[in-house]
């Protein structure tokens, strides 16, 4: 756990120090290279399914087979695999893991207000800092090549990534630490900058992510039972019930409570468990689905 005072603290001009020699050693053209080794691919992935539901392995592979970006998504421990073996900055963070472009998106906020955000973590561990870029550049490239555009627009992708989040952390280490902790894309300031066809895009998008939320789709994959309660209908591998899940959820839901605010915490106690099953997400991963009385 780290407490103020846990670990010596460092100023901006020292980190810009610290940044500049490490280039002496590894300059920036190095993080361009990579070399092609004799990898067994198909035993990394292997490797990457175990201790996951046995059933829901075909289906997992089936969606990786689909295109070379559902395959690129679903195969993040053989790129990671692939980055362990290139030369590395040393410069470590705590990385996403994950974070090519269909991770990224509009999503409600608990107040129901658009944010865009990262939303996968499952990977996520302490990794150089390139390797998130490194895969948001690669996905950028990949997304632009099966939608059909030239290689020189995939290309100028891969560029516009890599500038936009260089431009982005130049922007965020001009801040103080409060301002970046909650820093947030604004999406009522976004559209003056994006033009016609960006502003519709955006709102489309914005319209997307509310039709997304929780109490919309929740509605899709369940019924009102006897009880006058929702209930998740089965319809496997999608959605089916779950013996474990009762106890995963509520189990989470302790733990989750620890770490929220007062205000939260009371909101959290009107409501009561009713029903749960496992729902298997478009990557062919699972996890848990709820439904609650209050």
């Amino acid at each position: 756990m780290v407490t103020p005072g846990s670990r010596p603290f460092v100023s901006a001009a020292e980190a810009k120090q610290a940044g500049a020699a490490v280039r002496e050693t590894f300059p920036r053209s190095a993080l361009g290279t990579y070399h092609h080794s004799d990898r067994d691919a198909t035993a990394l992935i292997e490797a990457q399914n175990t201790g996951r539901i046995p059933e829901l392995v075909p289906l997992r592979m089936k969606r990786m087979r689909a295109d070379p970006l559902s395959f690129f998504r679903g195969s993040a421990a053989l790129m990671a695999s692939d980055l362990g073996r290139e030369p590395s900055s040393g410069i470590e963070v705590i990385s996403c893991g994950d974070a090519h472009v269909g991770n990224f998106g509009f999503f409600l906020s608990p107040v129901s207000a658009p944010v865009f955000d990262l939303n996968d973590f499952d990977e996520s561990w302490i990794a150089p800092w390139e390797w998130d870029v490194k895969r948001l550049v690669t996905s950028a490239i990949i997304g632009a090549r099966q939608a059909g555009f030239p290689e020189s627009t995939a290309r100028d992708a891969g560029f516009e990534a890599a500038a936009v989040y260089r431009v982005a952390l130049a922007e965020a280490m001009d801040l103080g630490v409060v301002d970046r902790y909650y820093g947030r894309v604004d999406t009522d300031a976004v559209p003056g900058g994006m033009g016609a066809e960006g502003q519709r895009i955006l709102e489309k998008t914005i319209r997307q992510a509310h039709r997304r939320a929780a109490s919309h789709s929740i509605t899709k994959q369940t019924t009102v039972g006897p009880d006058g309660l929702r209930h998740f209908v089965d319809n496997p591998p999608e959605i089916s019930h779950d013996d474990a899940g009762d106890s995963l959820v509520v189990k989470l839901i302790t733990e989750y409570r620890k770490t929220v605010g007062p205000e939260v915490a009371v909101l959290l106690d009107q409501f009561e468990l009713n029903d749960t099953a496992r729902r298997v997400r478009a990557s062919g991963a699972s996890g848990c689905a709820a439904t609650w009385r209050c």
